[in-house]
């Protein structure tokens, strides 16, 4: 839901808020780790652990009935986030693009790809790329990462990535780890000739895209 209303926000602000638009040429372009996040957890909660649960429990108090560990699990499952179609993104993340194509009249492709620490600016190049080779004649494209939970603290620290320093120095030698954060950022693009024929707003020119690893 999040990701929607940023691409609705985006548009809105590229001018396409008061158009009835569908977007025939129109293609999204998202970077998003796939790593677990809190979405996969709930799923693995309510599938999986709650059944381990009642059976240690049933295994550890055997005088309780049928009816006592039904109500147990069924308070259990109470205290979980639900999951509903809402909630399937965060666990299969390639549905988000396809969702937001689905609700905003786009098209062309609609993927999400992850490319680690540089999955939303190899998602601007991948737009790039369709713009010239007129593939697309307008991107929404951008980053998604809102999975920083403490399993996921837990995984970088046990790699020994996280910086000490808390200070994120790329290409330095006194660089000792990363930074994680969380957000959604989503820009709008098009061929710069077709833009100013349009009449639309400019914030930056893209001259040239480049990338060498994931990380």
């Amino acid at each position: 839901l999040l990701a929607l209303r940023l691409a609705v926000e985006a548009l809105a602000d590229a001018g396409y808020d008061s158009r009835a638009q569908i977007f025939d040429h129109g293609e999204i372009i998202l970077g998003r780790t796939s790593a677990p996040g809190a979405g996969s957890l709930n799923l693995v909660q309510h599938v999986e652990t709650i059944h381990q649960v009642l059976n240690v429990i049933k295994s550890l108090n055997p005088q309780y009935g049928e009816e006592q560990v039904k109500s147990i699990g069924e308070a259990l499952r109470a205290s979980l986030n639900q999951c509903n179609s809402d909630t399937i993104p965060a666990v299969m993340p390639n549905v988000i693009a396809g969702r937001i194509a689905g609700r905003l009249g786009f098209k062309g492709r609609s993927l999400i790809l992850d490319a680690a620490c540089a999955s939303s600016l190899v998602a601007v190049e991948i737009a790039v790329d369709d713009l010239l080779s007129e593939k697309c004649d307008l991107a929404l494209t951008g980053g998604i990462h809102i999975n920083s939970f403490a399993s996921f603290y837990a995984m970088f620290c046990g790699l020994g990535a996280l910086s000490h320093s808390q200070q994120i120095r790329p290409f330095d030698d006194e660089a000792d780890g990363t930074l994680l954060g969380e957000g959604i950022g989503m820009v709008v693009l098009k061929r710069l000739v077709d833009a100013i024929k349009d009449g639309e707003r400019i914030y930056a020119v893209i001259s040239g895209v480049g990338s060498s690893s994931d990380g």
